[in-house]
């Protein structure tokens, strides 16, 4: 089969499979920053293009693509979800064009049966949820896409010197600059490229003065660009969590990042998962860490000298430079989908990878590593998206019945921060119900609304009672165990401030609240499953 008579049929093979794993879950993706940001895109319109609709960094190709997908698409879950599934379905294929070349370098054999196989891992990866089905997450397949089409281009220069792969690598990478952050890591990539490209069609000095050194000159500049139009280098998180550099945490990072590629968070559960994920910060694991990676530094470096697994070095290199920016934003939710969204450029590689490594086995072998592997991604993937599907149905519902507009005020004792790991109406100020309401109905309840508490919620049957027991008294309790308050994004016990006195009791499955400044005529709600119940 032809090149291009391959890829007319990868495309929509790997289309229709990511939209049959994903299709249950549409309109899942209007939650939190896709209801934030449609917001804006609302009040500002097309005027806010000038100032990039508030945004304080220098993403202004992912901003204004997800303005004119917003304004075609609008509500309707089913374009956003065809049309997420199809990017992910392109980067699946850029993946598989990608390994099969560097396979084809290195001389191994089966390459366009290992690429397949990456791919596929990729494209079915439970730990992609987060990406291809949250709105807000379109901007890792996008910067992934601009990457990989970069790395493509700079591989084909390498190979046969042509300008053309030359002037378009540079395209990618500047248009990769414009959307988000993790572009800034390509230079490292294509230092590590070209000394493991098998070819001398580009020389070392004209590498480093038409492409290394030019592409990294532009990373400060970014950054200086970036102070100059927002007043900070370092805008998501702020330079506190960015520039944390301690060992004792990027160390313990790469082993969760990698064990979660793995699988192995999965299969062990939550509470298992969580308390090993934990475990990997004690002292004498880091020290033991340390020792595993400088033997694999070490068996990179003698593969280099004796010019041998250069495929294995070259996956290894540009995984861990994909991940490099993200060491230090590993966030352990008690949770099964957390920091995800991370490790979507990286996993690619790391997939990669590990479908060669099975070819290498015998063939009875492979075949049960490679379908064990499959169900394993396919099984949790059904789950996660499972998971998805139950905060969109509950976001939908909890938006759609609210009719309390016209209170004087409203105060909601609890709602979901997310359901197992999916986002659903997150507890950071301003809340989520506000944010969703006006967005998706015009509804501004922003200034006469207060949210007591949040929750963690576990699956769709989860429910609660609540009771008012005195003048401005209630009481909330779950209905079953598992469930924890959250405040501002944190667990949380009791606590008093000039609105509120909150008691939670021991076990962690009620709390009595005084409202304060309540009035005769003032609305509390809460939340059971996907609508509201008013407490009388």
């Amino acid at each position: 089969m032809s090149n291009r008579r391959l890829y007319y049929f990868l495309f929509p093979f790997f289309w229709a499979l990511a939209f049959i794993a994903y299709y249950r879950a549409h309109g899942a993706q209007f939650v939190y920053d896709h209801n934030m940001w449609a917001e804006a895109y609302e009040r500002l319109g097309w005027a806010g293009i000038r100032t990039q609709f508030g945004e304080k960094s220098l993403h202004y190709i992912f901003q204004y693509t997800y303005f004119l997908l917003y304004k075609v698409f609008g509500w309707n879950g089913w374009y956003w979800t065809t049309f997420q599934t199809a990017w992910h379905a392109v980067n699946a294929v850029l993946f598989f064009a990608m390994i099969r070349k560097w396979c084809g370098w290195y001389g191994i054999s089966r390459p366009s049966q290992i690429a397949f196989i990456g791919a596929l891992f990729f494209l079915l990866s439970p730990y992609h949820t987060e990406v291809v089905i949250w709105g807000a997450g379109l901007e890792y397949m996008m910067i992934t896409s601009f990457i990989l089409v970069a790395l493509i281009c700079l591989s084909e220069y390498f190979e046969n010197g042509e300008p053309r792969y030359f002037v378009l690598t540079y395209v990618f990478y500047l248009v990769g600059l414009l959307t988000w952050e993790l572009a800034l890591v390509f230079p490292a990539m294509a230092f590590i490229l070209f000394f493991l490209s098998p070819f001398d069609k580009v020389g070392f000095r004209r590498f480093m003065f038409t492409i290394f050194l030019p592409m990294s000159v532009l990373v400060p500049a970014y950054f200086l660009l970036t102070k100059w139009s927002s007043g900070s280098a370092l805008t998501h998180y702020g330079a506190a969590a960015h520039m944390n550099v301690s060992p004792t945490l990027l160390i313990p990072n790469i082993s969760r990042f990698l064990l979660k590629l793995f699988d192995v968070s999965l299969v062990y559960g939550k509470a298992h998962s969580y308390t090993f994920i934990q475990w990997l910060s004690k002292p004498m694991i880091v020290a033991v860490q340390i020792v595993i990676y400088i033997g694999i530094l070490g068996f990179c470096l003698r593969a280099l000298i004796l010019r041998r697994h250069l495929f294995i070095v070259l996956m290894a290199g540009l995984g861990f430079v994909s991940l490099l920016p993200m060491l230090n934003l590993y966030f352990a939710y008690f949770t099964y989908i957390e920091s995800d969204r991370y490790v979507y450029l990286c996993s690619g590689f790391f997939y990669g990878g590990l479908a060669m490594l099975f070819f290498q086995l015998h063939r009875y072998l492979r075949c049960l590593f490679i379908a064990g592997f499959l169900f394993t991604q396919v099984f949790f993937l059904h789950r996660f998206v499972t998971t998805w599907r139950t905060s969109g149905r509950v976001v939908h519902g909890l938006v759609q019945g609210f009719r309390w507009q016209d209170a004087p005020h409203i105060y909601v004792l609890a709602t979901p921060d997310a359901v197992s790991g999916a986002w659903c109406l997150r507890s950071l100020p301003p809340y989520g119900i506000a944010i969703a309401l006006k967005a998706q109905r015009g509804i501004d309840i922003s200034q006469k609304m207060d949210e007591v508490m949040q929750y963690e919620m576990n699956n769709r049957y989860d429910s609660c009672h609540a009771e008012k027991i005195g003048e401005g008294l209630y009481r909330y309790q779950f209905t079953q165990y598992g469930n924890w308050f959250i405040k501002s994004g944190l667990g949380t016990g009791g606590w008093e401030d000039d609105k509120y006195k909150v008691e939670v009791d021991q076990w962690g499955m009620s709390f009595t609240v005084l409202i304060k400044k309540y009035v005769s005529g003032d609305v509390v709600i809460y939340q059971v499953r996907d609508h509201w119940e008013e407490v009388k």
